[in-house]
């Protein structure tokens, strides 16, 4: 969520107000990243109050993996980074929970450029962790009648709208 200076802000913020079941979308690092928010950065044993998922962009290229693993450990509140891979983030919403898919085409240079999921993860209502079940919808599964947000530059069809609004 920004630097830690802003990230403790917006952490402040989000405790201060009671902000249920928070969840960040970011991006503007041309990077994946999904992690934590922390009511307090400087503290390795505070408690995780969101989860944050930051998206690359499609069209930049890649300044690859060579520092991940470092900024990872830098940084143990994120649970998973990819620099390399270039693409969008497309997230299924319930009010059980929200899942999101971090897609990837092979080259960016190419408009006809194969698309595929490079991570998924679910983050359940009233739990403030991304878990990652595994990589997409697995084959024949409906998308939930619920809201479906995508960021970035999307190839794929949304069902409608960036924002489909929740049927009962």
């Amino acid at each position: 969520m920004g630097s830690r200076g802003g990230a403790g802000r917006l952490a402040d913020l989000m405790r201060k107000n009671a902000v249920a079941k928070p969840v960040g979308l970011c991006g503007d690092v041309h990077e994946n990243w999904v992690g934590e928010v922390k009511a307090d950065y400087a503290d390795a044993g505070s408690a995780t109050i969101g989860v944050e998922f930051c998206g690359t962009s499609i069209t930049s290229r890649s300044g690859g993996n060579d520092k991940t693993a470092v900024r990872l450990a830098e940084n143990p509140h994120f649970v998973f980074a990819d620099a390399e891979r270039k693409g969008y983030g497309v997230i299924d919403l319930t009010p059980q929970r929200l899942t999101t898919r971090l897609r990837v085409v092979d080259d960016v240079r190419r408009p006809d450029a194969a698309i595929e999921t490079l991570a998924s993860f679910t983050v359940e209502a009233g739990r403030p962790v991304a878990e990652r079940p595994g990589s997409g919808h697995p084959p024949g599964r409906k998308r939930p009648a619920a809201a479906v947000v995508a960021w970035g530059f999307a190839r794929e069809t949304p069902p409608a709208p960036a924002w489909v609004p929740v049927h009962s």
